[in-house]
């Protein structure tokens, strides 16, 4: 039995699956067979587009090797996922800054110091946004 040749569509959707799945943390066995068994492709059709997929993770974060810009690409997603919930988002951004080699104790002080000049327990979206552009200007520099 032939396979029906995907579309360049199609294509493009199934590498950026295979790169959210990367990210989620899935290994590359279990994305092969997912590969296969969703889209019904050949084991090496599965291989190319989780190497496409790992590019394009590589990508994102210029400069980087692999597993580091993978690495990266997870906790920003985990970021994303707990913006609500600051105990997490500081361990996030804790891991992302050591990950970079930058200077975390000096960003999770500033945090600290955010929310301790204000009323609620939580900062404001602002101070949020400002200390995420900062963080993002320190990484564009390195």
């Amino acid at each position: 039995m032939s396979r029906k040749r995907s579309t360049k569509r199609d294509q493009l959707d199934r590498i950026n699956t295979v790169q959210a799945l990367l990210v989620k943390g899935h290994d590359y066995t279990s994305i092969v067979r997912f590969c296969m068994s969703n889209w019904d492709v050949s084991e090496s059709t599965a291989k190319r587009y989780i190497r496409e997929a790992r590019a394009m993770v590589k990508l994102s974060v210029d400069g980087l090797d692999d597993q580091l810009a993978l690495q990266h690409a997870r906790l920003l997603s985990l970021l994303h996922q707990n913006q609500g919930d600051i105990k997490v988002s500081l361990k996030i951004l804790d891991q992302i800054t050591k990950l970079l080699d930058l200077k975390s104790k000096h960003l999770i002080k500033e945090v600290k110091d955010v929310r301790a000049n204000q009323s609620s327990t939580l900062p404001d979206e602002d101070s949020m946004a400002a200390l995420l552009k900062e963080i993002e200007a320190t990484e564009t520099a390195q």
